[in-house]
């Protein structure tokens, strides 16, 4: 590795190792506060599968000096999991959803799908800006910083006119997290396959993201159909999570995978 590699490295590790570490001791420290077992089983596992995830990425899709080098997967999966930290450190105070406040404190089990919903749609506008050929580290970060940006974009917008936010921290209305989960999924990987393949310039990557980023908007027109109807309606508390909730974020995501597999075949 170069120097400025090791230097990104040592720069990721640190942050990033602050980050998950405060994350696995913040899971462990509030049990006593009467969260649920199951909702810590799953914080705590969550970087494991988030890491699980890049690994493979890494492995098997990425450059092939990446695929070569153990180094060069080590330093892409640490990035890769400090830009997931770093997204779950934005949530709380950007979107109003965060681990400690909602998850944890408030015993709110709500919010856990969307949270989880977050980091992995999140991760996987990193992840795709590993796939394919490229120079160096620098072209991931630029690539990561057009799809990830435009993700959170996607989710203002929508939180604008859904207001999925107080129907999941106020409401406490686990079919709204299940649909946001779905959304925050299906559009992550949206993004991260615009920015994926061999690097032809800074041009040719902008076109891309741009062509196949605009994916996203059949899928925001779905949710602009669905949304309305399955929200809350005045004098409800909830609706069911599976007809209501994990079925259409399932859907969400489906409709992700084909949009993607339709242009890619």
């Amino acid at each position: 590795m170069e120097d400025d590699e090791w230097f990104v490295l040592m720069v990721v590790l640190l942050f990033g190792g602050i980050g998950w570490y405060h994350w696995l001791a913040l899971t462990v420290q509030v049990s006593a506060l009467g969260s649920r077992v199951l909702d810590r089983l799953v914080l705590l596992l969550l970087p494991v599968g988030l890491g699980w995830m890049l690994t493979l990425v890494m492995r098997q899709l990425a450059d092939i000096y990446v695929q070569t080098y153990v180094i060069y997967q080590v330093f892409y999966v640490v990035m890769g999991l400090t830009w997931a930290i770093g997204i779950a450190g934005i949530l709380p105070w950007l979107m109003g959803i965060g681990q400690r406040e909602d998850v944890l404190e408030r015993r709110n089990s709500a919010a856990l799908p969307a949270l989880c919903g977050a980091l992995i749609g999140g991760t996987f506008t990193f992840a795709g800006a590993n796939i394919g050929d490229g120079p160096g580290w620098w072209v991931v970060v630029f690539c990561s910083l057009l799809s990830t940006g435009t993700w959170l974009a996607l989710w203002l917008w929508g939180e604008s006119r859904f207001g999925w936010r107080d129907a999941i921290v106020i409401d406490r209305d686990p079919a709204t997290s299940w649909r946001l989960a779905g959304l925050l999924v299906g559009s992550g990987l949206i993004l991260g396959g615009s920015v994926a393949g061999d690097w032809e310039g800074t041009t040719e990557a902008i076109a891309s993201w741009l062509w196949l980023g605009s994916l996203v908007i059949p899928l925001g027109v779905v949710a602009w159909m669905m949304e309305p109807r399955l929200q809350l309606s005045k004098g409800q508390s909830s609706r069911p999570a599976l007809d209501c909730g994990i079925l259409p974020g399932g859907l969400y995501v489906v409709l992700a995978m084909a949009l993607l597999s339709w242009v890619g075949g």
